[in-house]
């Protein structure tokens, strides 16, 4: 057990262990992530682009103490990654393209999902944002995926915000209200 799992199973009963981690927070350098970020627009090949954003998100996910694993291949599906949240698995889907996403995007992803364990749930993040229309498909549907798209991840890291709360708000109002996406600036 790592030290990032024990502040995460004894986070009530120690208070001490929470000073702890907002203090490891407080050492997120900020500044790196949204350069690393930045650099990845220019990066001309479209493949290399994409790899790179996964190894990205994987480190995002790492200095967030999230227990990232690297992208895989089971014998029917590519994953892009995955991560612990909350004691949850999150696969990942990442999509770093400036065209906008279709509903099958999220309809593959929703499916390569529910093919998993009956307890995954899935994070589809994206350069574009998504559009109302099919976000909107997937209201009240028993979804498991949420959605983050780059320009939050700049946002949030631009102010300094917790990368497990925002996570945490998303899957909150998927549960809640059954939306896959809503804008951070609507969850805080």
């Amino acid at each position: 057990m790592n030290f990032f799992h024990l502040v995460r199973a004894n986070w009530e009963e120690h208070p001490k262990l929470r000073t702890v981690s907002i203090q490891l927070l407080n050492q997120i350098n900020y500044q790196v992530l949204v350069n690393d970020l930045l650099k990845l627009d220019a990066i001309s090949d479209a493949q290399k682009r994409g790899y790179e954003f996964e190894k990205y998100l994987n480190k995002l996910f790492g200095v967030f103490g999230l227990d990232p694993h690297a992208s895989y291949r089971t014998e029917t599906d590519q994953i892009d990654g995955s991560f612990i949240l909350n004691g949850n698995t999150i696969l990942l889907e990442a999509k770093y393209r400036a065209a906008q996403l279709s509903k099958n995007d999220l309809i593959l992803f929703e499916n390569k999902v529910s093919r998993k364990s009956q307890f995954a749930r899935g994070l589809f993040v994206s350069l574009s944002d998504f559009d109302e229309n099919v976000v909107n498909y997937f209201k009240d549907r028993s979804s498991r995926i949420i959605a983050l798209s780059v320009p939050e991840i700049y946002m949030m890291c631009s102010q300094e915000q917790d990368l497990k709360d925002v996570l945490t708000r998303k899957f909150r109002y998927l549960d809640e209200y059954g939306i896959i996406y809503r804008h951070i600036n609507m969850l805080f």
